[in-house]
Order: C-alpha cells, then structure tokens, then sequence
C-alpha cells in the first residue's frame, strides 16, 4: 500500500496575464519551494523548480514524482525580470529551470555562493548573475529587498561532503512594495535575527520537521510571534516523499495551535494571491508585552553582539528618578563566572550555567533613596528587550535573597564581581538563546478584576 503523504491543493495553470503590467501586487506559490511575484510590473521568481527531470519525464526536475504538477514551464513564461535564489540546493535551484528562463533576459540573483554555481556549474555567464549583498537594500523595479540571514549546513558532518554552507552562503528575501511587505525566509534554522524583521504582510510559512529547517515547533513559534501576517504554506505537498522530512510536512500538525488560524492559505501552485496591507490588531507594544515570557532553558550558545548592544541600551534609556540613574551594569559572559552566579541563592539562578550572558544590576543608595524602584525599570526593559530579539531571559531576584549556605545573595555577588564598597545588589538577568518559547500571553489571561476605577 502507498504510504499516506500530505499534498497540496491540485495545480492552476498560470495564464499570461499574472505576467502583464498591473496596477496591484499579485503572488502565487509555484509548489516546493518556489513563488512568482509581479509587483506593479515587475515579475519576479524565487526558486523556481519548474522543469521535469531530463532522464524521467515522470518526475521532477528534484528527482521525485509530483503530487502536483508546476504551475508552468520555463518555456512557456512569457516575461521576467529576474530569479532569485536562497540557496545552491537542488529542488531550489535545478538546472534545466535555470536554462529554460534564459530567453526572458531574465538575470539571476543570489549570495556570492550561489552566483558562483550558476556560473561553474549551469555555464550562466558572469553578466547575467548579481551578487546581492548583506546589510545593503537592493531596488529591484518597484521592490525594495534585503537579505535575511539563514543557517542552513545540512552537508556538515556527513563524510561523503568535503564542505559545507558557511553562514553568508544561504539566505532569505524580505520585500517591501507599494502594497505590503512579502518575507520568503528561505531554509534556514531559526535564528534569533528572526525575530527582528518589521512584521510581513506576507510570510511564506514552511511547517516540515527537517533538521534543517525551522522545525514545526519553531515555525510556530515565528508565526506566533508575528500574530497578525499572512501565511501562505510552502515547501510541502509537492513532490513525493513520505521518508524527506524537507518535503512531507502535513497542514493537520499545526491544526489548533496557530493563533488567529484565520490568516493562514494552504493556496494551489499557480493560484494567485492578490498583496494587501494587514491592518494590524495591535499596538505594537502591546504586541512585546504579550509576548514576553521568563524563559529558563538555553542553549548555551554566544549572544550576537549588536543583540547585546541593545539590551544594555534598553536598559541606560530607563527611566529614573530625578534623573539620577543609580545604577551600574555589570555584564558577563565568563562561563566560570556564570556557573559561579547560578549558585547565588536558593533555587533560582540554576538558568544561568547555560546562559549566554548575565547582567547584574547594582546600584549606589546614596544616590537615591528609591533606587530598587529605578533597578526595577532597567531589569523589566532589558527583560522586554531581549525577548523581542527573539532571545530567552529571566529576572532573577537579588535583594533580600540568600544563597544555600544562608549568607546574602548581595554579598555573594557582591565579592564575586568585585563591586565597591556602599553598593547594593537588586536582581541578575539571565540572557540566553532560548531552548524553547512559551506562547504568548492573550487578552484572556488579564485579570481586569485588578482594576478599580474612581474607588477601590
């Protein structure tokens, strides 16, 4: 008996009208992982696979038989203006697709990596590749684009691969256009510079258990996270193979556990989907609040350096009184160091032995009399902070606390880190890539009792 595999709604033929000029953003999914974009004109494709395979018509160019035919063949697209390319992989770039989209003029964009392979290895000549840069927006007709990062080394360790992709040679594209923002995040680990792109309209959402791959839990947890984008369903349903996880994630997995189920579309390949601007449900603030939770499992793995950079502003921009900011930061990463702080008080700094930095927050008395108060502010917005980049934190209280042996936490810490005489110990933050996520808070979970108006 045929095993059971998830497979997408049956293919649309793309007619050439979604490649005329138009007024408006229209997208369609071109099964796996492939999308077409006109955006007002200008025609875009990112890793199409589109071409059977030359040595078995039966089957896709990526070697596998189809649950659902491509929507359209390189041959037969009437007009483009470029492909791009998140990675060199071969169901995202296959050659015979790239060679049947050469009569369009169309050039081909990517890292330097994958401009490299179309070069050496499909012989597209040099002028017709661009480099597209990290950290750079790059105008593309009537888009705006920039990479996103992605980690996607699936060859490491495996003996029969003498390289790997290091971590410019894979990517994703967030686009912005006059009507609404389109983010392909490409196949990637989750990263914690995930969680810093301004919320899509559009995300294109790939729910598979592959190791290299998000993951469901943490695509979840990115859709989650951005509760009011749009999801269309990619990398699934299009070519069989029930044993790839890359390739058989099944919609039925997430089925109760996406907030707001109503955005997501399981769209055909070569359906269309028309772009518009989300109104969003929110406040942005609001939206942080939510989802800020005490995260107490980590990886163990380094806190980028520009995350660290803005937790410590978060925390210097706070708010104090009469200006006086009494504080003083005591940041580390020393691993001797952090085990030494995980044991300074009874049963709730365990977290810190993985965590990637602490931040200790001291502060002089003399300074203010209502300096706990001051601390206070500094702790809950770094704690904001760090959530928003999508890293894990927890408080972990200081003052009036003891270590097992019954001396105080604040002399503990306080001889640990060589603080100065007269200074006073409030609470430690524990700052790691987080293991996992709990959800976010919902309007469900306020206790409106709490509030009194006029009288208690």
């Amino acid at each position: 008996m045929r095993e059971y595999q998830a497979s997408a709604p049956m293919t649309i033929p793309m007619k050439k009208e979604l490649f005329e000029p138009r007024t408006d953003t229209v997208l369609a999914w071109l099964g796996s992982g492939g999308i077409y974009i006109n955006c007002r004109g200008t025609r875009i494709m990112i890793d199409p696979v589109l071409e059977p395979n030359p040595e078995d018509p039966g089957k896709s160019e990526a070697g596998f038989e189809e649950l659902v035919p491509a929507p359209i063949r390189g041959k037969d697209v009437p007009a483009l203006d470029a492909v791009l390319y998140t990675h060199a992989d071969y169901d995202h770039m296959a050659p015979e697709t790239t060679k049947s989209l050469m009569h369009t003029g169309v050039n081909f964009w990517g890292t330097a990596f994958t401009c490299r392979r179309l070069q050496e290895d499909f012989g597209i000549p040099a002028e017709r590749t661009t480099v597209m840069p990290f950290g750079e927006e790059i105008a593309l007709g009537h888009l705006k684009i920039h990479l996103t990062p992605a980690s996607h080394a699936w060859q490491k360790g495996r003996p029969e691969f003498d390289w790997y992709y290091g971590e410019s040679d894979c990517c994703g594209f967030y686009m912005e256009t006059p009507d609404g923002t389109i983010w392909a995040p490409g196949d990637s680990l989750l990263l914690p510079e995930h969680f810093q792109e301004k919320e899509p309209d559009i995300m294109f959402w790939d729910i598979s258990s592959d190791a290299f791959h998000f993951g469901t839990e943490n695509s979840l947890k990115l859709a989650n996270y951005y509760g009011n984008s749009q999801l269309i369903l990619y990398h699934y349903g299009t070519y069989y193979a029930p044993h790839k996880p890359a390739f058989s994630a099944d919609p039925k997995w997430i089925e109760g556990r996406l907030e707001n189920p109503r955005r997501l579309h399981s769209l055909a390949p070569g359906e269309p989907y028309r772009l518009v601007h989300q109104e969003k449900e929110e406040n942005e603030l609001l939206r942080l609040l939510m989802n800020r939770r005490s995260v107490r499992q980590y990886t163990g793995e380094p806190i980028p350096t520009a995350m660290k950079k803005q937790i410590l502003q978060a925390g210097l921009f706070s708010a104090s009184s009469r200006n006086r900011r009494p504080w003083e930061l005591v940041v580390t990463e020393d691993r001797k160091v952090l085990e030494a702080l995980s044991r300074c008080r009874v049963g709730s700094a365990k977290m810190l032995e993985k965590a990637g930095m602490a931040v200790v927050v001291l502060a002089d008395p003399e300074k203010s009399d209502v300096w706990t108060e001051d601390c206070s502010i500094v702790m809950a917005n770094m704690h904001l902070m760090a959530d928003s980049l999508g890293l894990g934190s927890c408080w972990i209280q200081g003052r009036l606390r003891e270590t097992p042996e019954g001396i105080s936490t604040d002399a503990y810490v306080k001889e640990l880190l060589g603080a100065p005489e007269g200074y006073c110990l409030e609470a430690i933050l524990s700052v790691g890539v987080a293991e996992s996520h709990p959800a976010a808070h919902t309007e469900q979970d306020l206790m409106m009792s709490k509030v009194h108006w006029e009288h208690f």
